[in-house]
């Protein structure tokens, strides 16, 4: 494995384990119809990707950061 790639996957994996210890099951819930119906609209309308990618971090960041 590159020497490059392994910090980047513990880097992942502290993030994920952050993520999984964030919020309850209704905020994450939230959070997925709300970035599926973003995406959903971006494509429907053809709407800028980048910011609707831009919004679905956020909404995760607002649920690790709710806690």
């Amino acid at each position: 494995m590159n020497e490059e790639v392994i910090p980047l996957l513990r880097l992942e994996a502290e993030a994920m384990a952050r993520l999984i210890g964030a919020g309850s099951l209704d905020q994450w819930v939230e959070v997925w119809e709300n970035i599926t119906q973003g995406f959903a609209r971006t494509e429907a309308l053809n709407l800028d990707r980048k910011q609707v990618m831009l919004s679905a971090f956020s909404s995760l960041e607002s649920v690790v950061a709710r806690t």
